[in-house]
């Protein structure tokens, strides 16, 4: 079974899928030969630790040769309880997208929006908060009282979220434990290793999942029908990557691995050196300006607030977009996205 051959893991649930008696569709997929597959989907009535605990502990009974070395999961308790219980070895990563979402949000509840999107110092040290994620791990914790010491009042709340959440605050000598540790949101290790830093390429599964439904909450038999459908995509990528062929829109020459690095060096190089600079000097190459410009349309709302903070140098290419498709007769949908939509978007633009 590849569940049991695969070392690498990415778990998480969808929700709008599921009959009205379920809670949730849990998925795993599993990293094997270059495809990243569905291995197991469990309907869920909870997202309580114990219901997490009979899944993994049904999981080793069908597949007791099942040693994961890596998962990636999202910043939920209960799976990481479950899965540091029933794995001790395991390296567990949480999503680097949840980072970039979260501070914005905590801005958002706590009244710092208005002023995080009007002054520049503000956000230019929101910017050096989040950006603890791309620098060693055993070099966080001082990277982080060295800014707590170079702040002002106007950060305390953020500060403490971070120091509560992320960091641990200091009890004596000692830091206490926080339910995310920084091994587990910390990058460094995983782009150094050429690692997914990120769930893509479950929220892409999920999108196309939400798609083949075109509805929300099924009759059970639906569920199964569409379910059924998609085991059977999943048994040609199965075939697939058992014969050796490469993924749709993966390069196996070495001129496309060094095209895939070159970016994304260019992508941590733009987001480090912008870290020392006012957003008004933040400068992005043409690559990662396309880069933004295409993140957007496929994600709309959903992807600004990720570029606003990582990527502002590439705002302007965002801005002139929207203005040329303000004057189309067709707008695109806030809903799922839909591939055909972008096609007839782009053909009006005469891309």
């Amino acid at each position: 079974m590849i569940i049991e051959n695969a070392t690498e893991f990415f778990i998480d649930g969808t929700f709008k899928v599921v009959p009205q008696i379920f809670f949730q569709l849990f998925a795993i997929h599993a990293s094997y030969r270059d495809h990243v597959i569905p291995v197991t989907f469990v309907l869920l009535s909870s997202k309580k630790e114990e219901i997490y605990q009979v899944m993994v502990d049904e999981i080793i009974q069908l597949a007791p040769a099942w040693q994961p070395q890596r998962v990636m999961m999202d910043f939920e308790k209960a799976t990481i309880n479950v899965f540091n219980r029933a794995f001790p070895v395991v390296e567990l990563s949480g999503c680097y997208f949840h980072i970039c979402q979260s501070v914005p949000r905590f801005l958002l509840t706590h009244g710092f929006k208005q002023l995080y999107e009007t002054d520049v110092t503000f956000a230019d040290n929101i910017h050096k908060i989040i950006a603890l994620a791309f620098i060693e791990p055993s070099m966080v914790i001082d990277g982080f009282v060295l800014l707590c010491s170079n702040l002002d009042y106007d950060y305390q709340q953020l500060l403490d979220y971070i120091g509560d959440n992320y960091i641990g605050r200091l009890r004596g000598r000692t830091r206490r434990q926080v339910s995310y540790p920084i091994d587990f949101w910390n990058i460094v290790t995983r782009v150094k290793s050429d690692l997914h830093r990120t769930n893509n390429n479950f929220e892409g599964w999920h999108r196309k999942l939400n798609c083949a439904f075109q509805c929300s909450h099924p009759s059970l038999w639906t569920f199964l029908d569409k379910l059924i459908k998609e085991e059977n995509n999943i048994h040609s990528d199965i075939i697939n990557a058992m014969t050796g062929r490469q993924p749709p829109r993966v390069g196996n020459d070495s001129a496309a691995n060094k095209d895939k690095h070159g970016f994304l060096k260019d992508f941590i190089d733009t987001s480090t050196s912008n870290l020392t600079k006012s957003s008004n000097y933040f400068r992005c190459s043409d690559t990662i300006k396309n880069f933004a410009l295409l993140l957007y349309i496929l994600g709309g709302k959903l992807t600004y607030e990720f570029i606003q903070l990582n990527l502002p140098g590439s705002l302007s290419n965002l801005t002139m977009f929207n203005i040329m498709i303000s004057n189309l007769n067709s707008k695109f949908s806030e809903e799922e996205f839909q591939f055909d939509q972008l096609q007839k978007h782009l053909d009006d633009l005469n891309v």
